[in-house]
C-alpha cells in the first residue's frame, strides 16, 4: 500500500530538507518557491500555479534588500 503525502507531510518534507539552513518556511502543499537571496526562504504551495504566480512577483519586485533574482520552484 502506498502512503499519499498529505499537507502536513510535505511541510515536514521542507523542514527536513531546508529547515537548518532557512530563515523560514511557511505554507502548505508540494510545490516550494525558493528564494536564495541572502538567506533562504521557503514558501509551499499546493498549486504550480500558485507558486508560478509567487515567483514571477517576487523576480519583479525582489525578495528583500539583497535579492538578487535566485529564486526556484521544485515539487516535492
Amino acid at each position: 500500500m502506498v502512503k499519499l503525502k498529505t499537507r502536513k507531510g510535505y511541510l515536514h518534507q521542507a523542514k527536513k530538507r531546508w529547515g537548518r539552513e532557512s530563515a523560514w518556511i511557511t505554507g502548505e502543499g508540494k510545490y516550494a518557491l525558493l528564494a536564495h537571496c541572502r538567506i533562504l526562504t521557503v514558501t509551499l504551495h499546493e498549486t504550480k500555479e500558485s507558486a508560478e504566480k509567487s515567483k514571477r512577483f517576487i523576480d519583479k519586485f525582489a525578495c528583500g534588500g539583497l535579492c538578487y533574482r535566485a529564486h526556484e520552484i521544485i515539487e516535492l
